[in-house]
């Protein structure tokens, strides 16, 4: 397919930052601890033990707002909010990564660290493009159900309640962060009690509501954390092969298109 040689994922940006601002503080770290136990050793004077200790302090406020970053990077591009479990958009999600951007810049600013890997520099060249994805798969959601002709209600329970439940739940099963897993695990319960509780799920039988869990799976699989490029051209062939007949998710419709869906 056209349009794929140049693909940014987030897992590739958080491993060059990784590699290069984590490291560095890091290795300053261990500098400021070796000049402290060598200036204590030779009793230096206070004033320059006093120094090297405020720097200490500076540098793990630094490592921790770094922390934070890369949290927030991995916990922000996805198509709900994590903490509320409402719908996200593109504009959203490239707000809170370019605050996240300006932030870790700052810390580079601050340490003058020289990022040999270049990891601010590939989040600030695809942040824009990582968080187009949301949109689009909102698209590729909202075109699927137009599809199926569904009512307002049925299509809203799908939007809020459906959707951020199974999405959550694969993001746990995904996951091997123990601190993200957490996270995705609340926002998993949140949204399952929501889910639980609405009256279109509750008016469902098992069967009909096991068929559109097993859909719920199938599309939220399909949200992947890459570059649009990877996207683009995946995404209009597939929309082409959507002809859905029934009242509910049909069987065969992700048989027609899970043969050309290479995500």
């Amino acid at each position: 397919m056209s349009g794929t040689h140049s693909i940014a994922d987030l897992f590739h940006v958080l491993y060059d930052l990784n590699r290069s601002i984590a490291w560095e503080l890091n290795y300053l770290g261990s500098q400021l601890q070796k000049q402290l136990k060598m200036s204590q050793q030779k009793r230096a004077e206070p004033e320059l033990i006093a120094q090297i200790e405020t720097n200490q302090t500076i540098l793990e406020q630094s490592r921790l707002t770094y922390e934070y970053c890369c949290h927030g990077i991995s916990t922000c591009l996805h198509p709900f909010d994590i903490n509320q479990n409402t719908a996200q958009t593109t504009l959203i999600v490239s707000m809170r990564l370019q605050e996240l951007l300006h932030t870790l810049q700052t810390v580079q600013q601050t340490h003058h660290l020289k990022d040999p890997r270049n990891g601010i520099r590939k989040l600030k060249n695809s942040y824009e493009s990582l968080s187009a994805v949301v949109d689009l798969w909102w698209s590729w959601v909202d075109h699927c159900l137009a599809a199926f002709g569904y009512e307002l209600n049925v299509v809203n329970w799908v939007k809020e309640q459906l959707l951020p439940a199974v999405y959550w739940q694969q993001q746990v099963r995904r996951t091997k962060n123990p601190e993200l897993r957490k996270d995705y695990q609340a926002a998993y319960l949140k949204a399952f009690a929501f889910l639980e509780q609405h009256p279109v799920t509750v008016s469902l039988s098992s069967s009909t509501r096991e068929s559109w869990w097993n859909w719920a799976i199938w599309m939220v699989s399909k949200f992947q954390r890459s570059d649009l490029t990877r996207w683009r051209d995946v995404m209009v062939i597939s929309l082409k092969f959507i002809t859905i007949d029934g009242d509910y998710p049909a069987s065969d419709y992700k048989s027609r298109l899970s043969s050309i869906i290479f995500l």
